[in-house]
């Protein structure tokens, strides 16, 4: 016979909070901004625009990229070249990937 009592709570499953998920990540939802295909991805951490229209993006927000082969994902935004020509990113992870296919760039705070 054991002398330890079982281990209950009064709040049921929905009062463990030591068990929910701790990888949800809330974020501002974006807005597409552009969508074209003269951008291309430099390693480590460029996004260049043949077109000059990244000029939208704000140092400290967030880019997400979609229809990349290799570089879709979110991104912060470290600089902006003044004439919208290209961004520094971190994580620079990116894939070195020539412009052509339809890309779509997403922007948030």
């Amino acid at each position: 016979m054991s002398s330890r009592s079982p281990a209950t709570s009064s709040f049921g499953p929905d009062g463990n909070l030591s068990r929910r998920d701790q990888q949800y990540i809330e974020r501002d939802v974006g807005s597409t901004i552009s969508t074209q295909n003269s951008i291309s991805f430099t390693a480590p951490g460029t996004i260049a625009c043949s077109a000059n229209s990244l000029n939208w993006t704000r140092v400290g927000g967030w880019v997400e990229i979609r229809g990349s082969n290799r570089n879709s994902r979110v991104y912060n935004v470290l600089s902006v070249a003044g004439d919208g020509s290209s961004l520094t990113v971190v994580p620079a992870v990116l894939t070195t990937e020539a412009a052509g296919p339809l890309i779509q760039a997403m922007q948030g705070c």
